[in-house]
């Protein structure tokens, strides 16, 4: 997937985000590959996990980057809470009111996968 930003907008990035079913009591490792392109802005892109644990939101996210990288993995494990049935993963960006709100660059993502491991 290529996410290409023109530097036009203040982007409060929150897709793309696809819902994946889980099994409650499961351990899982979210991998993802990803590369970045001249990101510009202090409020940077990163990768985000979430889902309900009983009436609240758990979320789990990457680090942000910022400029140019090359592919990289990102793995992130966790538990499914009992209850639980699905997560949500997507590409996150937070809108931001410095200077520099105006992102560019291009984000690419290869490889997701959700794996039980226990």
């Amino acid at each position: 997937l290529k996410v290409a930003l023109d530097g036009t907008e203040n982007i409060n990035l929150h897709r793309p985000t696809i819902t994946v079913p889980v099994e409650e009591g499961a351990q899982y490792r979210l991998s993802v590959y990803w590369k970045g392109e001249q990101i510009t802005t202090r409020t940077n892109p990163f990768f985000e996990l979430y889902f309900k644990d009983g009436e609240k939101t758990k979320t789990i996210r990457s680090k942000q980057k910022r400029g140019s990288w090359n592919w990289q993995r990102i793995n992130m494990g966790f538990d499914v809470p009992m209850g639980t049935h699905f997560v949500n993963l997507r590409l996150r960006r937070h809108s931001t009111q410095s200077l520099d709100k105006l992102i560019s660059g291009t984000i690419y993502l290869d490889d997701v996968q959700l794996t039980r491991y226990n």
